[in-house]
C-alpha cells in the first residue's frame, strides 16, 4: 500500500465525524491570508469584532516576554508596537481553529501543552526560516503556521473520539518507550497528522498548510515544501522537549537543528536563545488557555 494510500484509509475514519464548522471570525482570517494588500486596521478590525479573541491577543502584547516599555489597550497598539502583523494574524487564526474543538471531552489530553508546543514551534520555525538560505525561504507565514498548527489533528482527535484518545495517552504513560503514532493507529486507526489533514481537506485550509499538517510525521517530504516541512520538524522536536513544565531544560544544544543547512554556530546560537527564553514562553502559552 502506498502512503497516499493508506492517509485515505486512515482519513475515511472521519467521514462520519463531528466537524464543527469554522467561525465567522476564522473565516475573516483565513481570508486574509492571501490578501496581500493587508494592513493593520483591516487585521485590528477583524480581531475587534470578536471580543474574547480580542482580549487575549492584548494580554499577550503585555507579557513579560515582549516586556513593552507602556501598557497596551488595544488590538492595533499590539501589532504596530509589539507582535507584528504576520505573528498576530497567524496566533490569532490558530486560537480561533482551535476554539471549534472542546478537548476538555477527553481527560487525559494536557491544553497547556498543547499551546506551549504550538506557540514555541511557530516561533522557532519562523525563527530558523529568518536564518535559513534565501532560496530556502518560501515565506515566514508558511513557518509560523506550519508551527502554530502542527498538532490541530491531536485536538481534534481529543474532541472527535475523546475515549480513544486517553486510551492512548493512559498506554503511553504505561509504555514510555512504545511509538506513540503506532497507539493512535491500534486504538483509532489513524493518527494525529492524517486527522490534520482531512480537517485541512474539509475546511478548504491553505495548500500549503495542509502539507505541513501532514509534514511532523512524515518520512520525507519533496518539491516546494521539502524546507518548511524540515524546519516545522526541527522545531516540534525542540519544543517537546522543553514541554514539560515540571522537568529541567537542557543545559546545553542538543543537536535538533544540525541538517537544516545552517551554520552550526548559528543552529546552536538558535537553541540556546530558545532554552533561555523557555520559561517565559511557557507563561505566554498559560495565556492562550
Amino acid at each position: 500500500m502506498t502512503v497516499a494510500q493508506s492517509r485515505w484509509q486512515e482519513q475515511s475514519i472521519f467521514d462520519t465525524a463531528e466537524l464543527p464548522p469554522l467561525s465567522v471570525t476564522a473565516n475573516r482570517l483565513l481570508a486574509l491570508l492571501s490578501d496581500p494588500d493587508l494592513d493593520i486596521c483591516d487585521l485590528a478590525g477583524v480581531i475587534d469584532q470578536d471580543p474574547p479573541l480580542a482580549a487575549r491577543i492584548i494580554g499577550l502584547a503585555n507579557a513579560a516576554y515582549f516586556s513593552p516599555r507602556t501598557p497596551v489597550v488595544n488590538v492595533y497598539q499590539a501589532i504596530l508596537r509589539v507582535l507584528g502583523m504576520s505573528f498576530v494574524r497567524n496566533l490569532a487564526l490558530s486560537m480561533v481553529v482551535a476554539g471549534s474543538f472542546d478537548p476538555r471531552r477527553c481527560p487525559g489530553f494536557n491544553v497547556r501543552r498543547y499551546w506551549f508546543e504550538a506557540l514555541a514551534a511557530g516561533v522557532l520555525a519562523h525563527t530558523l526560516a529568518v536564518k535559513a538560505p534565501p532560496a530556502d525561504r518560501p515565506g515566514s507565514e508558511l513557518y509560523y503556521l506550519g508551527g502554530l498548527l502542527h498538532n490541530l489533528g491531536l485536538l481534534f482527535l481529543a474532541h472527535a473520539k475523546p475515549r480513544e484518545t486517553s486510551q492512548v495517552f493512559a498506554e503511553k504513560a504505561r509504555d514510555p518507550d512504545h511509538p506513540l503514532l503506532d497507539l493512535f493507529r491500534a486504538r483509532i486507526g489513524a493518527t494525529p497528522g492524517t486527522a490534520g489533514l482531512w480537517l485541512a481537506e474539509r475546511w478548504s485550509l491553505p495548500a500549503a498548510v495542509a502539507e505541513l499538517l501532514g509534514a511532523v510525521e512524515a518520512p520525507v517530504v519533496a518539491g516546494d515544501y521539502r524546507m518548511p516541512a524540515a524546519v516545522v520538524r526541527a522545531a516540534v522536536r525542540m519544543a517537546r522537549t522543553c514541554s514539560p513544565d515540571d522537568e529541567p531544560l537542557p543545559d546545553r544544544p542538543v543537536g535538533h537543528f544540525l541538517g537544516l543547512g545552517l551554520d552550526s554556530r548559528i543552529a546552536d546560537a538558535v537553541e540556546v536563545d530558545f532554552l533561555q527564553r523557555c520559561p517565559e514562553l511557557r507563561a505566554l502559552a498559560s495565556l492562550l488557555l
